[in-house]
């Protein structure tokens, strides 16, 4: 079982992408590098709707980092909980078959880790009108840093 596997969601294009330059920022970051598989996993998700229960399987904590159209900013930060996902009437993803929707199945099946956060990055649409600006390398280096900090004081 790992300790924790941290999933950047998202896909090759534009904007939709943002997970996966924050798990490239970790995988980067030289403290994390001495970590263990079985301590932490990274790991780009292209897509994974439903497969995003099994991705999360046999690890103790989660954390996901996706591009989210949650009607704010570019660049907002979002953390969440699961609790937090029950409230959201839109899809908090910027995928057909949400984040949002693989984890409420999960969670009625009782396939979600014990521990569960979720780092949404606000963006406009999956173009990339956003992930080649400033503002965006500065959010993705700022996510990374708080995360990097998370993992290596609690894991």
């Amino acid at each position: 079982m790992t300790r924790l596997r941290v999933l950047g969601i998202g896909s090759p294009f534009g904007d939709d992408r943002l997970g996966w330059e924050v798990i490239k920022g970790l995988q980067q970051c030289a403290p994390l590098q001495a970590l263990t598989d079985d301590k932490l996993q990274l790991q780009c998700c292209d897509r994974p709707g439903m497969r995003l229960l099994e991705l999360m399987r046999n690890a103790q904590s989660v954390i996901l980092i996706d591009a989210v159209k949650s009607g704010a900013r570019p660049g907002t930060l979002h953390a969440l909980q699961m609790s937090d996902l029950a409230g959201l009437n839109a899809p908090f993803s910027s995928h057909a078959s949400g984040v949002a929707d693989a984890l409420k199945m999960g969670e009625v099946l009782k396939l979600l880790p014990p521990e569960l956060l979720i780092y949404g990055i606000a963006i406009e649409d999956a173009g990339a009108g956003f992930i080649g600006t400033k503002h965006a390398r500065d959010v993705v280096k700022r996510l990374v840093s708080r995360i990097a900090k998370r993992i290596l004081t609690q894991y």
